[in-house]
C-alpha cells in the first residue's frame, strides 16, 4: 500500500490519464513525446507539495485534477516543453474567482513566443528589452520608427545594474522573413496596465519585472506580425495567454513558481537531445524525495 499522500496520487494519475489526449494532438505536429513532458509536469507540480495545508493549498498541487488534465494536453496543443531549462512555458496555478478553485495553467513565456513564430515562418528572429529612464533621457536609445530597428548608442551600458522602478518602457524589433522589420514600443504605463491584468500578488510579476515586461510587448508586437499560415500553434499560444490577460475571472495564487527548478536527472536525455526516452520517477521515488524535503 502506497504510503504517498492522496493528492500526490491523484496528481499522479490525471497526469498519466492525460496521454491520449495529448498523443492525439501532438501528432498533428510531431514535436514533444508524452512521457518526457509528463515526467517534466510530474516533478513540477508534485514537487511543490509540502505537507502544510495552508500553502499546499496555493501551489500547482492544490490545483483542480481536471484543471491539471487540461494544462497537460494544452501543452501539446501549443508544442512548448516544459522543460525549465528551455525555459519556453511554464505551469502557473491561479484562482478562478467564478468556480472559487484553484486551477493549474499553462504560460508560455516570451522566449516560448519567439520559438513559436520562427517556427510558424512569421519571423526570423527577434530582438526585445526593457528601457530604463535614464538611457532614454540620455539618447542611448531612440526610436527611429516603426519599420527601423533601435538606435543603441555605443556608451550604453548593459551591464549597469538598475532598479525596476527606473524601467521606462520597453520594445520589441522583429525581422520579418521577407524582409524589412517591426519596431513595436510600449510605455510604463501600459506595462503597469498589462501587470494589473495578473492580479496584485503575481509572483511573476513581483520577481521578474523586466522579464514579464518584455513578454507584454512581444505579445504586443505578435498583432502585428504576418500570421502563419499552416502552424497554429503560436496562435493557440497567443490564445492561452488572452483568455487569462482579459479575463478579470482569473487571478495569480500569491506563491506560484515562476522559474522552475525540480531537478532534472531523470529526464536529462531530453536535455541533451538523445532520443533515448527517461525513465520516468517511481511513485516511491517520488515518495521518497518528498519526504526528505
Amino acid at each position: 500500500m502506497s504510503t504517498a499522500p492522496a493528492i500526490v496520487n491523484a496528481t499522479w494519475a490525471t497526469i498519466d490519464n492525460a496521454e491520449a489526449q495529448f498523443v492525439k494532438v501532438a501528432n498533428a505536429f510531431g514535436q514533444l513525446n508524452f512521457s518526457i513532458e509528463a515526467n517534466f509536469a510530474k516533478q513540477i507540480i508534485v514537487g511543490t507539495h509540502t505537507g502544510n495545508d495552508n500553502k499546499d493549498s496555493k501551489a500547482l498541487i492544490g490545483c483542480t485534477q481536471n484543471s491539471i488534465f487540461n494544462a497537460i494536453s494544452q501543452v501539446a496543443e501549443i508544442g512548448l516543453t516544459l522543460n525549465p531549462k528551455v525555459g519556453h512555458a511554464y505551469l502557473l496555478p491561479r484562482f478562478n474567482f467564478q468556480t472559487g478553485s484553484l486551477e493549474c495553467t499553462l504560460e508560455p513565456s516570451f522566449k516560448g513566443l519567439i520559438h513559436l513564430a520562427i517556427e510558424g515562418g512569421s519571423i526570423t528572429h527577434c530582438t526585445a528589452d526593457v528601457v530604463y529612464k535614464d538611457d532614454f533621457e540620455n539618447k542611448r536609445l531612440i526610436f527611429k520608427g516603426a519599420n527601423k530597428e533601435i538606435e543603441i548608442s555605443d556608451d550604453l551600458d548593459p551591464f549597469k545594474t538598475q532598479k525596476d522602478s527606473d524601467i521606462y518602457g520597453a520594445y520589441c524589433t522583429a525581422f520579418l522573413k521577407e524582409g524589412g522589420v517591426i519596431t513595436t514600443v510600449m510605455r510604463r504605463s501600459e506595462i503597469d496596465l498589462a501587470r494589473s491584468k495578473a492580479g496584485p500578488n503575481s509572483p511573476a510579476w513581483r520577481l521578474w519585472f523586466p522579464e514579464m515586461a518584455k513578454k507584454s510587448v512581444i505579445r504586443r508586437a505578435s498583432k502585428l506580425w504576418p500570421a502563419p499560415k499552416k502552424d497554429l500553434r503560436y496562435h493557440n499560444a497567443i490564445d492561452a495567454l488572452q483568455k487569462y490577460d482579459n479575463s478579470d475571472m482569473y487571478h495569480e495564487a500569491a506563491n506560484s513558481p515562476v522559474h522552475q527548478t525540480t531537478s532534472l536527472k531523470q529526464v536529462s536525455p531530453a536535455i541533451s537531445g538523445e532520443n533515448t526516452k527517461p525513465r520516468p520517477l517511481s511513485l516511491s521515488e517520488m515518495t521518497k524525495r518528498l519526504a526528505a524535503q
